[in-house]
């Protein structure tokens, strides 16, 4: 508990949690050094495993990149958004490799939040996500 903004009164503060779903367990951990420590990171890198995570702890958003292995018979990266969305209800943003306009309205339409360049490649890209990320916190505050 934290102090309100009137006296005497508490106020609960959740710090942002985002899940940082990538199979490219150098790449998360260059995004995460680079982003900072003002927030909470959970970095998985298979698809099983975000579903657990995201139901586990509460987290802001969920940031999932295309490419992430999922199980046997799981339907892909497609399917994973559907049950994150149905099971989780969290905004998922997806990572894009080879991101376009055509990507964004594709995933978009299946329901993501949003979907943005994978991080790794530029500042640029960093800058995008940390945007991404305050969006989603001041989202989640109002």
């Amino acid at each position: 508990m934290t102090q309100g903004a009137g006296p005497g009164t508490a106020v609960d503060r959740v710090a942002p949690i985002f899940i940082i779903a990538d199979n490219d367990q150098r790449a998360v951990a260059g995004i995460t050094m680079s982003l900072g420590s003002q927030w909470f990171y959970i970095p998985v890198s298979h698809g099983d495993d975000v579903v657990r995570y995201a139901k586990e702890f509460t987290t802001t958003g969920i940031f999932l990149a295309e490419q992430l292995p999922c199980p046997e018979g799981f339907g892909g990266i497609e399917h994973l958004l559907q049950v994150l969305l149905d099971e989780v209800g969290k905004p998922v943003i997806i990572l894009s490799e080879l991101w376009n306009q055509d990507l964004v309205r594709r995933w978009k339409q299946l329901g993501a939040e949003d979907c943005i360049p994978h991080p790794t490649r530029t500042d640029e890209r960093l800058n995008i996500m940390k945007r991404k990320m305050r969006e989603l916190i001041l989202a989640q505050a109002g």
